[in-house]
């Protein structure tokens, strides 16, 4: 079905994998979204599963009548998840249940947008992760009890989001060193490959200069208030304790490229 035009139904509303699996696009034509509604269609990368084959579709063209153009073939449905919807789900998971969470998750989200000079076309990207890099603690998913891998896992199985995202949410704030403590290291690392520094470097940044109200702070702070919290024989101390010295460098060094930017800037 080449070229066909479709409007989003009340049920597909929420979740554009719905309303993918409820189309059958064949051939190699685009197909046109008759949408308005942010959440299941704009700006999103994903796949119309024909009977014959699956096509992997890119949103394109402004306005009301939204373009979706085949790029490649793909198994997979995967979603780009843009910093509002990340906003979304973190909400929905987090505000009610765990509202200190969401204070906090709020506060490293407004981090992230203040390093969007920094990050370019990426900015967008961090400020997603920096929305969900706790919705691991949110019950209906705390399944392991180690957050980053759960929150990554539900992004990945669940929201079908995009590798990257997943890969940030997975390996936030030395998530490596409490895994280990939990013995959970092996599923970390062959499930999620680690993000590119830059990027990590710039979540760890948010997440450690934000305490759990979503205030600023500093790095040094952050890590004596986790201390506190959690008393030295807890798994996330003692792993904070092992990677205090990595995290404290990996939140100046974003902190001195912000510097830097500013300085050229002016």
């Amino acid at each position: 079905m080449t070229g066909q035009s479709f409007a989003c139904s009340a049920a597909a509303r929420g979740s554009f994998a719905k309303l993918c699996a409820a189309l059958a696009v064949d051939g190699d034509g685009p197909a046109v979204l008759l949408c308005g509604h942010t959440r299941c269609c704009p700006r999103r990368i994903g796949c119309f599963a024909g009977p014959s084959t699956t096509r992997c579709v890119r949103l394109s063209g402004p306005g009301p009548r939204r373009t979706w153009d085949v790029i490649t073939a793909t198994p997979t449905f995967v979603e780009v998840i843009r910093a509002e919807d990340a906003a979304g789900i973190a909400r929905e998971l987090l505000a009610d249940a765990l509202p200190r969470r969401w204070a906090h998750s709020e506060g490293v989200a407004a981090r992230a947008r203040s390093l969007a000079s920094v990050l370019g076309d990426r900015a967008e990207l961090l400020e997603a992760a920096a929305w969900l890099h706790d919705i691991g603690y949110a019950p209906p998913i705390a399944h392991s009890g180690f957050h980053p891998l759960d929150g990554a896992r539900y992004l990945r199985d669940v929201e079908r989001a995009n590798d990257m995202l997943c890969r940030l949410v997975a390996h936030h704030s030395g998530a490596s060193a409490e895994a280990e403590e939990r013995g959970l290291l092996a599923e970390l690392e062959t499930e999620f490959a680690m993000p590119p520094d830059e990027l990590i470097e710039a979540l760890v940044y948010c997440d450690m200069t934000t305490d759990p109200d979503g205030k600023p702070t500093t790095v040094e702070a952050r890590l004596a208030e986790v201390g506190q919290r959690y008393g030295p024989d807890h798994a996330v101390m003692r792993a904070i304790t092992r990677s205090t010295s990595n995290l404290i460098d990996m939140t100046r060094a974003t902190a001195r490229r912000l510097e830097r930017f500013s300085r050229d800037e002016g």
